[in-house]
């Protein structure tokens, strides 16, 4: 179940889907929007588990149908596509994440998942970034500005367009554009250290 708040609502999981509502106004059937937007899911997840090391256990078949079984357990009522998308590009986070950490406890950092940040720099650069390294940047840029990194977010792990993750979040495209170039740049930097 979802609880309202002053961005949009948040489910048992504690991340918020900007411009969702538990109550009345325009409500997307979530298994409808599932069937609808089942390959856009798989090809963002195969996206993201693209860089990962050979045998990865987590497949992105499997990382789609683990998203869409934690969404049937939550009452959302959706508004669009693109906030399916972004709720998805969250779970999927917190998954991959998840899923890094279960691995670097049990081989104390030696099987760490790997990714690459096709997006986050120039597209011919896509140096490998641990993504729990990712994660501990994200939730530096977090605390400096949550939009920025929901913005990242929506790009990285739900393959947004820059004008897609503006309607989600409610901003013209140029101000989605300006906090692109700027959470990229932070980040570029944040993970260069």
């Amino acid at each position: 179940m979802l609880r309202n708040d002053a961005d949009g609502a948040t489910g048992q999981d504690g991340l918020c889907v900007p411009g969702a509502t538990t109550g009345a106004g325009v409500d997307l059937d979530g298994s409808e929007l599932a069937v609808r937007l089942y390959d856009e899911l798989r090809a963002v997840a195969r996206r993201r588990m693209a860089g990962e090391r050979a045998g990865h256990t987590l497949e992105p078949t499997a990382l789609v149908h683990e998203v869409l079984l934690r969404f049937e357990a939550q009452d959302i009522h959706w508004q669009s596509e693109d906030q399916f998308i972004a709720y998805a590009a969250q779970t999927m986070r917190t998954m991959l994440v998840d899923h890094a950490r279960r691995r670097a406890t049990a081989k104390r950092g030696d099987g760490w998942s790997r990714v690459t940040l096709s997006g986050l720099e120039d597209e011919q650069a896509g140096d490998p970034v641990v993504v729990l390294e990712l994660e501990d940047a994200l939730c530096k840029l977090e605390q400096l500005s949550q939009r920025r990194a929901l913005l990242v977010v929506l790009r990285f792990y739900g393959g947004m367009t820059v004008e897609q993750a503006s309607g989600v979040l409610g901003v013209s495209r140029r101000t989605a554009q300006a906090e692109w170039t700027q959470a990229r740049s932070w980040l570029t930097t944040e993970l260069r250290r």
